[in-house]
């Protein structure tokens, strides 16, 4: 199934809402970053595991209302787009996307669907595992996740819950050179004013890119080699906080601005190069989004489990944990995400500078769908 209207509003309208959402949750005014496209690979897979009330809400939150039988032919034509198969030198990108489901040897606690199973291994490629949800099964759900990383994302699992019963895990790694790297001659020590205030000397990647803005939005879009994927950032006015911004930003607004064709307007910028590690526990941001049965004591998992309809099962943690490293050569970035199930509950006519010396948000998106596969912000460059 090809990206239509439908899908593509779907997932921008989730990528903003859970982007804010998080972002929320961000008290100490940290960077943050989050991948839209791993949280919905891991929440679809258990998605199609729910029935009742519990699958409603959670199709609703996914995509939009539209039925798990829909968005799971759209989201397999998506991880299929995403991966290269033409890499070349003129086309230096890779994104590889891997599920894998992991339940606990017990058909006491847990008896799986075949054709749940089923399911996400013709939608989703997942691979399954039983296991004895010990040190062993720590190790090796850890392990799995450092190698489809490729080792940006070390570990996701702290502990093994006494009443864990299955973790669907989403990995996914992102690399890709810029389209133009950036010269040494255009590496220049500059400052950074941190959302505290404080200033921070930095590393700015300096150059003229496609300029993209509104009435409280200056920006700039520049492409990874082979076109396939952009990297946008955009800069608050001076009179908004980056809280405040993405406060204010709605699904209309990214996707007005990652469309924009401002040919005529060129961004004379200057970019920090920057990299982090971001954790975040989603439960909250996304019982918010609308879909709070699933993690009750009423969630309906009967697709998922046989025995779920006397041996109930529920969400209990959504664990996400990402890493970005963008500078003069290109950007990698990481994400892992679990869902831990438990039992017991061209012409220059004008040029603008734009120095991102200050909190800024950004996103990697798809340059045929605009939809982001990552999205954050730039509080701090330490």
């Amino acid at each position: 199934m090809q990206a239509d209207e439908k899908f593509i509003n779907s997932q921008t309208a989730f990528t903003v809402d859970l982007f804010k959402k998080s972002y929320a949750e961000n008290t100490e005014r940290e960077n943050a970053l989050v991948s839209p496209y791993s949280v919905m690979q891991a929440l679809a897979m258990t998605a199609n595991g729910a029935g009742g009330d519990t699958r409603t809400e959670m199709e609703k939150v996914l995509g939009g209302g539209m039925p798990m039988e829909d968005l799971n032919g759209y989201l397999l034509a998506q991880r299929k787009r995403s991966v290269n198969t033409k890499y070349s030198d003129y086309n230096k990108w890779q994104m590889s996307t891997a599920n894998s489901i992991w339940a606990i040897d017990d058909k006491s606690r847990i008896d799986v669907r075949p054709e749940f199973i089923q399911n996400c291994v013709d939608y989703y490629d997942s691979e399954f595992y039983i296991a004895p949800f010990d040190k062993t099964t720590l190790d090796d759900v850890n392990g799995w996740v450092n190698d489809k990383t490729h080792e940006m994302i070390p570990s996701i699992l702290e502990r093994i819950g006494k009443d864990d019963v299955m973790y669907l895990v989403n990995a996914v790694a992102f690399e890709a050179e810029w389209e133009e790297p950036f010269t040494e001659y255009q590496i220049n020590k500059g400052e950074f004013t941190n959302a505290n205030g404080d200033v921070q000397q930095a590393d700015m990647l300096c150059g003229w890119e496609r300029y993209i803005g509104d009435e409280n939005t200056n920006g700039m879009v520049k492409s990874y080699s082979g076109g396939r994927y952009a990297f946008a950032a955009l800069l608050p006015d001076e009179s908004m906080t980056v809280d405040q911004y993405i406060g204010e930003l709605t699904s209309e607004k990214l996707n007005g601005l990652l469309t924009q064709k401002n040919y005529e307007i060129t961004a004379d910028i200057k970019l920090p190069k920057f990299s982090y590690e971001y954790e975040n526990e989603l439960s909250d941001e996304l019982k918010s989004m609308g879909m709070p049965t699933a993690f009750t004591g009423k969630a309906d998992f009967t697709n998922m489990s046989s025995i779920a309809d006397r041996h109930p099962i529920h969400i209990d943690r959504v664990v996400h944990k990402t890493f970005i490293d963008l500078d003069e050569n290109g950007t990698k970035a990481a994400v892992a995400t679990m869902v831990a199930m438990a039992d017991g509950e061209a012409m220059i006519d004008e040029i603008r500078e734009v120095n991102f010396d200050r909190p800024f948000v950004y996103c990697i998106f798809d340059t045929q769908t605009y939809v982001p596969v990552f999205i954050g912000a730039v509080n701090s460059l330490s």
